[in-house]
C-alpha cells in the first residue's frame, strides 16, 4: 500500500493554486481589455441614428456592465 507524502500533496496544492492564479490574471487581463474597447465603442453606438429599441437595450445592459465592471462588483 502506497501512502500519499504530505510534502508532495502540498507541492501539487500549490502548483495548481498558482496556475489557477496565473489564469485569473490572465482572464482579469482579458476582459479589463474587453471593457476598454467596449468603453470606446459606446458612444459610436449612442450616434447612431438607426437603433432601434434592441439595440437601445443592448447598449443600456452594455452600459451597466462597464459599470459593474469599472465598480469592481
Amino acid at each position: 500500500m502506497h501512502e500519499n507524502d504530505p510534502s508532495s500533496d502540498l507541492k501539487a496544492a500549490r502548483d495548481t493554486a498558482r496556475l489557477l492564479y496565473d489564469d485569473a490574471l490572465e482572464t482579469e487581463s482579458q476582459v479589463a481589455g474587453l471593457m476598454e474597447a467596449l468603453e470606446e465603442l459606446l458612444p459610436i453606438a449612442d450616434s447612431s441614428e438607426t437603433n432601434g429599441p434592441a439595440e437601445w437595450a443592448r447598449i443600456h445592459e452594455a452600459r451597466e456592465a462597464l459599470s459593474k465592471f469599472r465598480g469592481g462588483v
